[in-house]
């Protein structure tokens, strides 16, 4: 290997590496990259390039401070073709040309190793320690080594280095002993020389790791040497570096001694590193098009091209400086793809695809077409085709939006190549053995499971429908084994979730291949079922109830034919599983068809598998599969299953019996929560005879010492605990008598291993609690003294478990004394707040909200202590902090809202929206309560509220805001008035959201205002009233239950006009015309929606406003539509209102049609007869 590229696979991962620049003398006229690049190249005068560099001297030990706009990007070209030694005075070797300038006060220093005798006798000593001699040579030459001064051995170590006449092994030794002695004792070796040795000591030893002659394997110790001591002085005492760094550099020896450098300390660069982003762009730019470069450095410019885009991807205006050099980037791994050993390349491309993916965004199509060349192509080589699905992935996961928007004809190529190469690697050939597909259908199935999460499957099952159902009838068993993968990972769980019309398409996939995967069932092959029995379970999970339970009929009965005492264990646990997905689909009559052969199938594999548990464990998925299914039917069925309790339940009996060595402990524990299970659906009647058995088996266990230790069976047996409390109901008394004090023991340990059993027994308090609190009353106050350590365990499940249980376990132990409770109240609510304080874990931190908002609504607030509602305002201060770091910029820096979508922020977005819905609602409870006496307290969180309202937030967001300030404004108070600013300047902009919800809180928000404090507000109300009448008069949805939005609107005008009609008639705003519009919008009123808008047009009727008079046909059809919809409570005070209303109405001021409705609803109407004027 040639000095050019030995180092290029270590610099791939670093993301802080860099390459020579090539030498102007040998650079092509041609290959010239810009002018920028020609002005610092042929600067004759190196403080062109460094204006404030001031040559060294004796006189002077630490040069100037200067500020060098060099960047960690100013890199250099790798050098194209090994050149020829020069003697020219401008193209010197090696340090010579940046010690020009001191050579003539440094003339006297010796620049070749020294020959004294000193030197020769410290060289027969490394002699020694390389060589294979005995012990007691070696241990003498090692003490004399430990004896020479730090100092003295740094400085000769260097010389062996640099002295060609040594052997290699020796050479080899001082290298590593001199980089030990530099990194590891730095005050004691370099620091204890003088300066001018230090200085002469740089120089040697960039002289030395840029030398020629120098063999491959002595510079990298050289190189570290280096980067040490240059993190170590800094760049003014050093000078030299940057020369040696940032100049034309002559020989890869040089270029690839500075690569490692710049490499190993990129800190010695931070603050210069933005200057030449440019110079750098243009330099690897023409090295990667100048076809006469080395190979092996245009790779490894690509590598630093890419590690460089990746470190300045949060610097302003870089990745446009950047992204010029995207179409070169793909024009040189087009021309080197499928080239051996260059397939490293592509790994660079897919950080910068997870890094900064909006840089790849406009050549997506180019990267994925080459790619998916690479992987249909059958005699593309290993690791390229792997690389190639890496890359792919990479860029689904960072662009999802943008590999949609490839269209389904280039999607259907690219997936149709994976199922070739999954079909492809079932063939063993000589030149393809068995590791290499195996290692080809494990990547084939995973990027295609990631490619289905990423791009969901309902928009790939379009695109690859018409191949998977010629894949699936193919005659061929690995086309029909391809096709069933591919089922299999198009309909997993994240990637097909169950929302209302994305499942057409893939029922109609379904549709058009269903036969053919049934009949694979029955397929020869035994990949060929297995896979089957896999897809079918995905179709059943992932389809809607309705449609699966069209087909069981058709399904069941093929399943249960490969459940065999022949059948391999995993095709038997793949199919129990494909069994409980369908089933569970099915209503309770359909399971119950089915248990009689079920049952007996899974009692066969039980009872033949007995003999064989006992010696062999790996027989222990079938029984497991088989027990997992037996009580999921029992769950499934209900009632039906107690006609088959007796029969199904003794094999299973016998298990707990019959395993009972170590190794099978498992297995018996998961008979025993078989059988509370089946219990549970079977009855207390079918379960007696066993609960007995279970109490002794979870009470014998607990108090087994030995036991204490295994958190998956304490875990396990405290879930029987609590199956066999549901099913003897109030006579699980004794048992929980018992139990408790068994379980205290092991609570008090606070074992970091049982975590899971610790999260079940606080889950399991806080059910017993509220199910039976007079039961747990007794034994309550040790239970609070054990859960409210909990709170400070570091499991984030038992911490959540604990939050949730201790509310309902402090109600019990302070049901029956006043003075206890209060203690109690202040104890909980206290572990409560602090827990949250010092929460990190987002699922734990939901939990304790919801524990202290549950433990809230356990008091009046009013008599609750203002230093707790101090901590509890604190504790809701963390939780909005904790928020917004969570979504902060730094952990969505390269996801975007169009490229992930809704659907697709993930399982945390989700928990982390419950989070906030969760806070703000604890917010809107406490002002609700407290009124205007918790607004000293609200001020520290109304800045929070307000952020949630800002335009860059999501809309979730937005209805929480909205709804605190909604709570805020309703109490009515003055004080409320001091949240204008934060509030109203959103308000009315959030009346044109697209999003229904945020309109109808907008509206709902300015209803409020005018009816709480019209004075104040009567202006605020005036101005939004225009973006009011807009929504009302759009156009309105067919659905009501998206109409609340203008229903909001129509509520929020009523307001404003029963308050500030006055306001808006001096404003010049046409009421009149606003009112009949009003009128015509109570058509998408719906519920208690009505009440409001109805009083306001009886309220107008009575008082014989001027709006009525103008129009008395309007207000009079509203009221009777709302009688004869029924949208009144019949007898309510409402109803009566409306009906006086319209017995005072003149009909000659009605139309014909309006007469007959009145007389109709009048005659029917209760109350006193008054005749109509």
């Amino acid at each position: 290997m040639n000095d050019a590229g030995m180092y290029s696979r270590a610099t791939v991962r670093l993301a802080r590496v860099c390459v020579p620049r090539r030498n102007p003398a040998v650079v092509p006229a041609s290959n010239a990259s810009a002018a920028s690049i020609q002005i610092l190249f042929d600067a004759d005068d190196d403080r062109a390039l460094f204006p404030g560099h001031q040559p060294s001297s004796r006189k002077s030990a630490r040069a100037p401070a200067r500020t060098l706009p060099t960047p960690q990007a100013q890199i250099y070209c790798a050098a194209s073709c090994p050149e020829k030694p020069t003697t020219d005075k401008k193209s010197k070797t090696g340090c010579e040309m940046f010690t020009e300038e001191e050579s003539s006060e440094d003339e006297g220093i010796p620049r070749t190793p020294a020959t004294t005798q000193e030197q020769r006798e410290f060289n027969a000593l490394l002699e020694v320690l390389a060589g294979e001699v005995d012990d007691t040579r070696r241990r003498q030459a090692q003490d004399s080594y430990d004896a020479m001064s730090a100092s003295s051995r740094t400085q000769q170590l260097l010389l062996t280095v640099a002295d060609a006449s040594q052997s290699l092994p020796v050479r080899s030794v001082a290298g590593e002993f001199l980089k030990d002695l530099v990194t590891g004792s730095f005050e004691t070796s370099y620091l204890a020389l003088s300066e001018d040795s230090q200085r002469q000591f740089r120089k040697d030893l960039l002289f030395t790791a840029s030398d020629h002659r120098l063999p491959c394997n002595l510079r990298p110790p050289l190189c570290e040497c280096i980067a040490h001591i240059s993190r170590q002085v800094g760049p003014q005492v050093w000078p030299d570096l940057d020369k040696f760094l940032f100049f034309p550099i002559v020989g890869p020896s040089h270029k690839s001694a500075a690569t490692q450098v710049y490499s190993l300390a990129p800190e010695f660069f931070e603050q210069r590193r933005l200057a030449y982003l440019r110079v750098a762009r243009d330099a690897l730019c023409a090295d990667l098009e100048d076809e006469c470069t080395d190979p092996e450095a245009r790779s490894r410019s690509l590598t630093v091209l890419c590690a460089h885009i990746v470190e300045h991807r949060r610097v302003d205006g870089a990745l446009d400086i950047f992204s010029s050099a995207l179409p070169t980037i793909i024009r040189f791994i087009a021309s080197v793809l499928e080239r051996p050993g260059d397939e490293r390349l592509l790994i660079s491309v897919a950080e910068v695809a997870r890094a900064c993916p909006e840089f790849l965004r406009p050549r997506v199509g180019d990267l994925v077409d080459m790619c998916q060349r690479v992987i249909g192509h059958r005699s593309a080589t290993t690791p390229w085709r792997h690389q190639c699905l890496d890359t792919v992935v990479a860029i689904a996961d960072a662009l999802p939006a943008a590999m949609r928007f490839l269209g389904a004809a280039k999607l259907s190529q690219l997936l149709g190549s994976l199922f070739q190469l999954i079909a492809d690697s079932q063939e063993v050939t000589a030149a393809y053995s068995r590791g290499e597909w195996q290692k080809d259908l494990v990547a084939a199935e995973e990027a295609l499971i990631h490619l289905s999460l990423s791009l969901k499957g309902y928009t790939l099952i379009p695109a690859v429908a018409k191949n998977l159902c010629a894949m699936v009838k193919s005659d061929e068993w690995k086309q029909r084994y391809a096709a069933l993968v591919g089922l299999n990972a198009l309909f997993c769980e994240e990637a097909l979730p169950r929302h209302v019309g994305r499942l057409a398409p893939a029922e109609m996939l379904v549709s058009n291949c269903f036969d053919s995967v049934l009949g694979c069932l029955r397929d020869a092959e035994l990949k060929v079922r297995y896979a089957a029995s896999m897809a079918l379970g995905q179709i059943a999970a992932r389809l809607s109830s309705e449609y699966v339970c069209r087909s069981h009929e058709r399904v069941v009965p093929d399943l249960l034919a490969l459940i065999t005492l022949e059948s391999q264990p995993k095709l038997i646990c793949v199919v129990t599983e494909t069994l409980r997905n369908f089933l569970s689909a099915c209503p309770q009559e359909v399971v119950a068809t089915y248990l009689g052969a079920i049952l007996y199938k899974l009692d066969e594999l039980i009872k033949h598998r007995v003999p064989f548990t006992v010696s062999r464990a790996h027989h222990h998925m079938v029984t497991e599969a088989a027990l997992e299914t037996i009580a999921t039917l029992a769950e499934l069925s209900q009632s039906y299953f107690q006609n088959f309790y007796d029969a199904s339940m003794p094999a299973v009996r016998e298990l707990i019996y019959s395993v009972g060595y170590v190794e099978g402990e498992r297995l018996r524990w998961l008979a025993i929560h078989c059988i509370a299970r089946a219990g549970l659906a079977a009855g207390k009647n079918s379960y007696m005879t066993d609960a007995e058995a279970a109490v002794k088996a979870v009470l014998s266990l607990l108090a087994n010492r030995l036991s204490w230790s295994n958190d998956q069976l304490l875990k396990r047996a405290l879930t029987v605990a609590h199956v066999t409390c549901r099913v003897l109901g109030a006579q699980s008394d004794l048992f929980v008598k018992h139990l408790l004090p068994a379980i205290y023991p092991i609570l008090s340990l606070r074992d970091a291993r049982l975590g899971g059993f610790y999260a079940a027994t606080c889950a399991f308090l806080g059910w017993y609690a509220l199910k039976n609190p007079s039961g747990l009353a007794p034994y309550a106050d040790n239970a609070v003294e054990c859960v409210l350590p909990m709170l400070s365990f570091g499991e984030p499940t038992a911490r959540g478990a604990a939050a949730e249980a201790l509310p309902r376990v402090m109600t019990c132990a302070a049901s029956h004394d006043a003075e206890r409770s209060s203690r109690y109240w202040i104890d909980v609510h206290t572990a409560l707040t602090g827990a949250i304080e010092r929460e990190k874990e987002l699922s734990a931190i939901l939990s304790e909200v919801c524990g202290l908002q549950e433990l809230l609504a356990l008091v009046r607030l009013q008599i609750v202590p203002p230093e707790q509602l101090e901590s509890t305002t604190l504790a809701l201060d963390k939780c909005f902090e904790f928020y917004f770091r969570w979504h902060c910029d730094e952990n969505y820096d390269h996801v975007s809202w169009d490229d992930f979508g809704v659907e697709g922020r993930g399982q945390q977005d989700a928990l982390s929206r419950a989070f906030l819905h969760e806070v703000a609602d604890m917010v809107c409870s406490l002002l609700s309560t407290l009124k205007d006496t918790y607004f000293p307290f609200f001020d520290r969180l109304a800045p929070y509220a307000s952020k949630l309202l800002t335009k860059q937030r999501p809309w979730t967001e937005h209805l929480e805001g909205l709804t605190i300030f909604n709570a805020a404004l309703s109490i009515g108070s003055a004080a409320s008035v001091r949240y204008r600013s934060y509030y109203l300047p959103e308000l009315v902009e959030w009346l044109e959201s697209p999003v229904q919800s945020v309109r109808a809180l907008a509206a709902k928000g300015l209803g409020i205002l005018a009816d709480v404090d019209p004075s104040t507000f009567a202006s605020d109300c005036t101005r939004a009233w225009p973006h009011i009448v807009a929504v009302i008069t759009a156009r309105r949805p067919i659905r009501p239950e998206e109409s609340f939005g203008t229903e909001a609107a129509v509520v929020a005008a009523a307001a404003i006009l029963d308050n500030c009609s006055t306001t808006l008639e001096n404003k010049d705003v046409p009421v009149d015309e606003l009112f009949q519009q009003f009128l015509s919008c109570f058509c998408v009123l719906h519920g208690d929606s009505w009440r409001r808008p109805l009083e306001l047009v009886c309220a107008l009727i009575e008082k014989e406003d001027a709006l009525v008079k103008a129009n008395p046909a309007g207000p009079a059809r509203v009221l009777m539509d709302a009688l004869k919809a029924n949208r009144v409570v019949r007898g309510s005070a409402l109803e009566g209102r409306i009906v006086a209303c319209l017995r005072h109405q003149k009909q000659e001021d009605l139309p014909e049609d309006q007469r007959n409705t009145l007389r109709e609803i009048l005659g029917g109407a209760q109350g006193p007869d008054i005749t109509c004027s």
